[in-house]
């Protein structure tokens, strides 16, 4: 049953991403067999309205990778922010089928369980694959090549303290404090300025600890066909300085 539990979650993420294509008048088809590729992508709809722009671009194949992060794969880091740390593997094959079509991606899909939020989803270009695999990202293991990321969620507050916060400064009447514990969820989003982000993990140059570092990522598929660059680092925090100033610039949260 095992066999059975994956593949029907594989189908969930597959369904789940060709969904959001759909969503925004894209055709998605679930290939027969298995391909290399998971989904291939057309833009019928829009050609036969007249949209020609990105035409070059399809048909664009999909490879999606799905991983259901259990509670023991949580932890709680720095400022309170919920933390997963898991692995999602590739196959020498499957890494040189996308690396030789230039309109294709990776869809890295996740659930955080139990809670059985929604998915969540973090998308790799092609042309990608070889930079992060020069640098240590995409590591090679048995069979392949495994690419660790941590995921860092949005900060919390429990309810709790958050009650008794607003207590301690004449906020709440005993029985504001009383329909708070009752209609709030046990956790809350501790600031609204605050973002998700991703890290990537790689082995030491000397050998020793392994080393994450600060990863950005497409994380929705609003602007497909456009995927922007997967960047790591230095190039990655660089890229987050400029969001920040051109959002603090438009006076608006970046």
């Amino acid at each position: 049953m095992a066999f059975f539990d994956r593949l029907y979650r594989g189908y969930s993420a597959e369904h789940w991403i060709s969904g959001e294509l759909f969503a925004r008048s894209f055709e998605a088809f679930r290939l027969p067999a298995d391909f290399g590729f998971d989904l291939v992508v057309t833009n019928q709809l829009k050609a036969s309205k007249g949209e020609v722009e990105h035409a070059d671009v399809f048909p664009f194949a999909f490879q999606v990778k799905s991983r259901w992060v259990t509670a023991e794969q949580i932890n709680t880091g720095a400022n309170n922010r919920p933390q997963a740390e898991f692995a999602y593997r590739l196959k020498q094959s499957e890494l040189e089928l996308l690396e030789g079509h230039r309109n294709s991606a990776i869809a890295f899909v996740f659930y955080l369980t139990p809670q059985m939020q929604a998915p969540r989803m973090f998308v790799v270009h092609s042309r990608d694959l070889g930079t992060l695999k020069s640098d240590g990202f995409l590591r090679e293991v048995k069979d392949g090549f495994e690419l660790l990321v941590r995921f860092h969620d949005l900060p919390l507050i429990g309810r709790d303290e958050l009650i008794e916060e607003l207590a301690k400064a004449d906020h709440l009447s005993p029985e504001g404090m009383n329909k708070l514990r009752a209609k709030l969820p046990e956790w809350l989003p501790s600031t609204w300025n605050a973002h998700p982000y991703f890290c990537l993990a790689k082995d030491a140059e000397d050998g020793g600890k392994r080393e994450w570092e600060f990863a950005m990522f497409c994380t929705d598929l609003s602007d497909f066909p456009n995927i922007p660059d997967a960047l790591t680092g230095q190039r990655a925090a660089a890229r987050h300085k400029e969001l920040i100033a051109a959002a603090a610039a438009a006076g608006r949260n970046p």
